[in-house]
């Protein structure tokens, strides 16, 4: 008897749908289709969330993506409204945004067990066997609420999503703001699409060739950097952690170990060494903070975490009653480890714990066994390798912030080496990004670069 083959799915064409805009209050939103896995569209779809700041003088089309990887770029325009460009870009475009896959109102990656979040970025493991069965369990919290697109949140597939917007807009090339994450969103776009690329303006630079691993060594660099310099500007003040550069140090040192060995009590919560870290680092993302992260220095000194715990809170979109404010958190675990991976390799681990230690006295140990998040994560990184040095008629705007914490400025200077054409602008300053805030000498050449394309001549501010 003849094996039946099973039945195949119909293939869908998503390019024949519309987006049919709706107003949402100040904006226009819309819901499209795109497919789970672009290698085999026909089988499975998911839903991204659009939103539009429409302009009726203009049918020019700005796409903007503000980082992350998680952050949803909607949630984030309706927080910024008119602010989130400049005057003059807001009255030449419409600006669209779009929430990634596996983030915010798309098809979202979902870790709903907020106890075990809080445990995961609060609390304090003894022992590494301790820490992985805390990820194991986050992971299988992920799995059974997620459904397949846990799988499938990849920046190249996002990437897709993309062009098929462009498409479904009937846009003839892409122009792009993308900060931190936004700009290896767009630079993976470029190695996919290079003949669809319009004006790139990529801030926060991120250097995607670069690997998980140099990756991790880059950022924590970049923080130790930034927390000195911080260090350098606080003594020069009032500063709550002692007189001269030294004692500033050991004063930070001497808290770490006390709150690693009694973390301190902040209502029916706790200040561990993991919520200082992300306090600290939250406070060093923009240099108006550091202010508020001396406040919080001089309120640890006599043991009131609450203005740190505050600051951790921010960072991770934690609500003050214990929610968390969409899914950045699970989505930027997601998304990093469908991207790359560290090795888990015992000698590798072992190898680049060492090399952190020896980098970062005060966030070496923090950046300890970074592996383990993605070890069980499902679904594997793609081996296939992208060609971002492809050839474009374009000229990709780069911009790199000397004391970038996050994404330190050497990966600024690589991506513009790396995207064909591109031009570096460099503002010689603290704090992740600049573009939008205020510098003229950055804003007025973006937008002569976005509205009339001419290329800055001035190429440090």
């Amino acid at each position: 008897m003849e094996q039946q083959q099973a039945p195949q799915p119909d293939p869908i064409d998503y390019l024949t749908q519309e987006i049919n805009w709706e107003t949402c209050g100040d904006y226009e939103c819309a819901t499209i289709s795109a497919p789970l896995d672009w290698d085999f569209p026909e089988f499975e779809s998911i839903n991204l969330s659009l939103l539009r700041l429409n302009n009726p003088n203009t049918d020019e089309v700005v796409f903007l993506n503000p980082g992350g990887p998680g952050v949803s770029a909607n949630q984030w325009m309706r927080d910024r409204g008119a602010d989130i460009a400049t005057n003059r870009i807001v009255d030449s475009f419409d600006l669209v945004t779009f929430d990634p896959r596996g983030v915010g109102e798309s098809t979202a990656v979902s870790c709903p067990d907020e106890g075990l979040k809080d445990e995961l970025l609060y609390g304090q493991a003894f022992s590494t066997d301790q820490t992985e069965e805390l990820i194991q369990s986050y992971v299988e919290n992920c799995q059974q609420n997620s459904g397949a697109i846990i799988e499938y949140v990849g920046t190249r597939n996002t990437a897709r999503d993309l062009e098929l917007i462009r498409a479904l807009m009937d846009i003839q090339r892409v122009d792009f703001i993308g900060y931190s994450y936004g700009t290896e969103l767009a630079a993976t776009y470029l190695a996919l699409f290079p003949d669809r690329v319009g004006r790139f303006v990529l801030d926060g630079a991120v250097d995607p060739t670069i690997g998980a691993r140099q990756a991790t060594i880059n950022q924590l660099i970049g923080f130790d950097n930034a927390f000195e310099n911080y260090l350098v500007d606080c003594v020069q003040k009032d500063c709550p952690l002692g007189a001269d550069l030294e004692t500033a140090r050991q004063t930070v040192k001497a808290l770490f170990d006390s709150i690693s060995q009694k973390p301190i009590a902040v209502g029916q919560r706790e200040l561990t060494t993991a919520g200082l870290v992300t306090g600290i680092i939250a406070a060093l993302y923009q240099q108006s903070a550091w202010p508020i992260l001396s406040d919080a220095f001089a309120d640890l000194l006599d043991e009131d975490g609450a203005r740190m715990l505050f600051l951790a809170d921010f960072y991770n979109e934690r609500e003050n009653d214990g929610s968390y404010r969409g899914n950045l958190i699970d989505a930027n675990i997601a998304i990093n480890c469908a991207d790359d991976r560290l090795s888990s390799d015992p000698q590798e681990v072992e190898k680049l714990n060492e090399e952190l230690l020896g980098l970062s006295d005060i966030f070496g140990e923090s950046w300890q066994d970074g592996h383990l998040m993605c070890a069980e994560w499902p679904g594997e990184p793609s081996l296939e390798k992208l060609n971002f040095t492809v050839a474009t008629d374009a000229t990709p705007l780069v911009i790199g912030t000397t004391g970038d914490p996050a994404t330190p400025y050497s990966q600024a200077e690589s991506l513009s080496q790396i995207l064909d054409g591109a031009v570096l602008l460099t503002f010689e300053g603290e704090g992740h990004t600049i573009f939008g805030q205020g510098l003229s000498c950055i804003d007025r050449q973006v937008e002569d670069y976005l509205i009339e394309g001419f290329v800055p001549q001035k190429l440090i501010c």
